[in-house]
């Protein structure tokens, strides 16, 4: 998923400059720039929430607490 996000940054970045530099200050642009902002926002949080929930299996498995919110991953045992 985070590659998705990041082909979207990419593609919108390069949207927005090449709206930028043909007709500045247009709606195109503006569209362009929202959807960079929203892209990047999202590959962000993903990026974080990954991170925090890699970080509580961690906790998980060496017998830490857990941090508040986060929860290890439950596998069924057989």
């Amino acid at each position: 998923m985070r590659a998705w996000y990041a082909a979207g940054v990419l593609l919108w970045a390069a949207s927005s400059l090449g709206t930028a530099w043909s007709s500045p200050g247009s709606r195109p642009m503006w569209t362009s720039v929202l959807l960079l902002v929203v892209f990047t926002s999202l590959l962000g949080l993903s990026s974080w929430w990954l991170r925090s929930l890699k970080s509580a299996e961690s906790a998980a498995r060496d017998g830490r607490s857990v941090p508040h919110g986060a929860a290890a991953a439950r596998h069924a045992r057989v």
